[in-house]
């Protein structure tokens, strides 16, 4: 049997923006039929846009199954920012988490932890998806030895009964850049690999880091989803066999196919890819763009300073680095910026460049 999991980082999507594409992710899913949507939804601890997801979960939770992976809730202050206006919103308690989100996946839960939101959905007697929270209020961040000894229990059951198991958390537990370490990996993280490793779980899903990457440890993968909010607006499709993951891929939410079907008149939506690109790429000169100004490059050399880095940083988030060390414009950077953050940032992105992180065949870690 075949099945298909939708995975996708829609973590802190601007909640005026997040209709559009929430909603068209959501039809184009139930119109080419796929079963699970593992999803990383909404700002930390923010309340309103979990309501909303609430809305199209119920709408939507008939014709296929979506499940969630809980990010932080009641752990820190939650704002809106729409224009000039920061206004600050109601955060998410423990208690309304598994209510908000019985739609999601809590409904479909057939064990749960009592220490933290973790999880079991079964989507076969043959698969089964085991969602470890590390973002409890008292203990964000880390592995509860409580959860570790749940998730243990539900690996034996899963072995008892014959299904295999793909891991799903919102922090990474492998490290996918050494820029990326204190505050992106979940603390105690070894537990859960020790724990997967012993049961013979091969991948684990996950967001936070919002790039589009793939990393390996001994027997495991770890697939980190890009953020479904910038450029490319990708989720990603994972193949499973017989309980087996065989391949994945990344996808583009088709905005602007839905823009045009739905009537919409505005031109942000019917050219949704090149203006989603536009905005990420100048967010991103902004930034860089301050920084070179302030070093004694000719104009021309800024200049090229700075499309370079726009360039690498939307290929890197997107999964897809072409970029390398010997291109002209980065040995500027080593000579004018070589101890600018956003230069040792590139720099963590180049020396380890392995290809492209928006496809992978499982064929080989599967013998």
């Amino acid at each position: 049997m075949e099945q298909t999991v939708v995975e996708g980082d829609i973590h802190r999507v601007v909640v005026h923006h997040r209709g559009d594409v929430l909603g068209n992710l959501l039809h184009l899913l139930v119109g080419i039929g796929f079963q699970q949507v593992v999803e990383d939804a909404g700002y930390p601890g923010e309340k309103f846009s979990r309501l909303l997801e609430g809305e199209y979960g119920v709408f939507e939770s008939r014709r296929f199954m979506i499940v969630d992976y809980p990010v932080y809730f009641g752990t820190c202050a939650a704002y809106s920012f729409f224009g000039g206006s920061i206004d600050e919103f109601e955060s998410v308690s423990d208690g309304d988490f598994p209510l908000l989100y019985s739609n999601f996946g809590y409904d479909f839960a057939i064990s749960r932890d009592s220490a933290s939101q973790s999880y079991v959905a079964e989507l076969s007697p043959k698969l089964r998806l085991l969602f470890t929270d590390v973002n409890a209020n008292d203990t964000a961040g880390k592995v509860r030895d409580e959860t570790e000894a749940w998730a243990r229990e539900q690996l034996a059951a899963a072995k008892e009964s014959g299904a295999k198991v793909i891991s799903v958390s919102h922090q990474p537990l492998l490290t996918h850049n050494r820029f990326f370490t204190f505050g992106y990996t979940a603390i105690g993280g070894q537990k859960l690999l020790s724990l997967y490793d012993e049961f013979g779980v091969t991948l684990n899903l996950c967001g936070h880091l919002h790039i589009q990457h793939i990393a390996k440890e001994g027997s495991l993968t770890e697939i980190a989803a890009s953020s479904l909010a910038v450029s490319p607006n990708q989720y990603g499709v994972l193949t499973v066999r017989n309980g087996v993951p065989e391949s994945y891929r990344t996808q583009s939410v088709n905005v602007a196919g839905w823009a045009a079907a739905a009537g919409e008149t505005n031109s942000d939506l019917l050219d949704f890819a090149e203006f989603s690109a536009g905005f990420f790429d100048t967010v991103t000169e902004k930034s860089v763009s301050a920084m070179v100004e302030e070093c004694s490059a000719t104009a021309a050399e800024k200049s090229s300073m700075t499309a370079f880095a726009v360039r690498l940083n939307a290929e890197y988030f997107a999964g897809g680095l072409t970029l390398t060390e010997a291109d002209p414009a980065w040995v500027l950077w080593q000579k004018y910026l070589p101890d600018n953050f956003f230069k040792v940032y590139m720099s963590s992105t180049l020396e380890k460049n392995e290809g492209d992180m928006r496809e992978y065949n499982f064929g080989e870690q599967n013998k």
